[in-house]
């Protein structure tokens, strides 16, 4: 509805692009004008002789531009002096030319005003213009920047994965995993953030995040289904932390739990009283007897208990029935706009 209104306004007045066109319709609308107060002439009572003109003038200079308006302004005055203003004919005197003069005024007024309206209102849809224009420009620049950010940690990670071959043992797990976890969050740098900082979908998100981590390790043996709620949103900046999150939950999945065997991931997305709980569950191996992830010294817990802190949650992993079971709790966001 805005851009209709915004093509019609702007193509006012009309008499800009086609002169000629508005010259001669301004033309019709008073000879219109005239006939019409011709018709009433019976029935109205004397005094008005103008009452049909100057709606044509308005109508023609509001259509059509200024000099239109003048047009349609004359021929009224001519018509009205020639056919209604006592006595007729073109005859002057005192009442006549006082006629004469008051309907100049007010025509006057009626184009002036029309005309400064539509100058004011051209710049106001102008500018319009250049702001969606400059907001177009804003966000084609933004998404390149994320782009060029995504790209940039990608190949970050990609040097991290060469400079690994030349390494063994623990030095090479250590510099394998924070070449996943970096090209993970340059992969999802180009979905996450939006010129316009709009929340991320938690549900769409779970899912890439699993499977881009699934096909990360080359798995394809593994089966990822995503259930909850659909309606949660994150802001780009909790998105970020508790993406890496819910890798490193999956990563370790597919390394401790289910290492060289077909398994199944389940992920689901909860209310919990303003706090948003992910729960990620796989049908692996299980955790080891008297596992205790305070005392497990993994790098990737301590990780993923860190960056849960920076979403206002908290980071639980243990074993209920034969699943093992993992809990993003996301608490709400502190420093959300009320």
């Amino acid at each position: 509805m805005d851009q209709f209104k915004d093509s019609w306004l702007m193509r006012l007045p009309l008499g800009r692009r086609y002169p000629l066109l508005g010259l001669f319709a301004a033309s019709a609308i008073t000879v219109l004008a005239l006939v019409v107060r011709l018709s009433l002439d019976d029935v109205l009572p004397p005094g008005l002789p103008y009452v049909t003109f100057f709606p044509a003038v308005v109508l023609s200079a509001f259509l059509f531009g200024t000099r239109p308006g003048i047009l349609s302004a004359g021929l009224g005055l001519l018509f009205s002096w020639y056919f209604f203003i006592p006595p007729a004919g073109f005859a002057l005197n005192f009442g006549a030319l006082l006629a004469i003069v008051l309907y100049l005024f007010v025509v006057a007024v009626d184009i002036v005003l029309i005309h400064w309206m539509q100058r004011a209102q051209n710049r106001l849809l102008e500018q319009r213009r250049i702001s969606r224009d400059l907001a177009d420009t804003r966000a084609m620049l933004f998404q390149e920047l994320q782009h060029r950010v995504g790209n940039n940690l990608q190949m970050v990670g990609s040097m991290l994965a060469l400079q690994r071959r030349g390494l063994s043992g623990d030095a090479a797990q250590a510099i394998g995993e924070a070449a996943q976890r970096i090209a993970l969050i340059g992969s999802m740098q180009r979905d996450l953030y939006s010129a316009d900082g709009a929340p991320v979908g938690l549900r769409d998100l779970v899912a890439k995040v699993c499977a881009e981590t699934v096909r990360a390790h080359g798995r394809d043996d593994v089966t990822v289904t995503v259930t909850g709620e659909s309606a949660f949103g994150l802001s780009p900046s909790r998105a970020i932390p508790a993406s890496v999150v819910l890798a490193e939950t999956v990563a370790n999945a597919l390394e401790h739990g289910m290492p060289g065997r077909r398994g199944n991931l389940a992920a689901h997305i909860v209310d919990d009283k303003d706090t948003i709980v992910i729960t990620i569950s796989d049908d692996g191996v299980g955790l080891p007897p008297g596992f205790s992830p305070e005392e497990s010294g993994s790098l990737g817990l301590r990780l993923a208990t860190a960056l849960a802190r920076q979403v206002s949650g908290s980071y639980a992993l243990a074993r209920e029935g034969d699943r093992t079971v993992a809990r993003l709790r996301i608490g709400p966001d502190s420093t959300a706009q009320v």
